[in-house]
């Protein structure tokens, strides 16, 4: 299982990756939307942990993004 988690919090991007279950196999991480938006098209993740508010572009944003393209 290949794992996208986005958020400007560098603590909590490391919780959530400490939380995560052996079953993620590939875990990437993000600081925004933006970032985000170009991780999707390369990594094909399987489940995405974005947070709401982040600079540049915020989580709703993106996954609207991400949903478009």
């Amino acid at each position: 299982m290949k794992v996208l988690i986005v958020d400007d919090s560098e603590e909590m991007r490391t919780l959530l990756v400490d939380y995560l279950p052996a079953e993620a196999d590939e875990v990437h991480q993000c600081a925004d939307g933006v970032e985000a938006c170009s991780a999707f098209k390369a990594i094909l993740p399987d489940w995405v942990l974005m947070d709401h508010q982040m600079p540049r572009m915020n989580g709703i944003a993106a996954i609207r993004k991400i949903v478009a393209e």
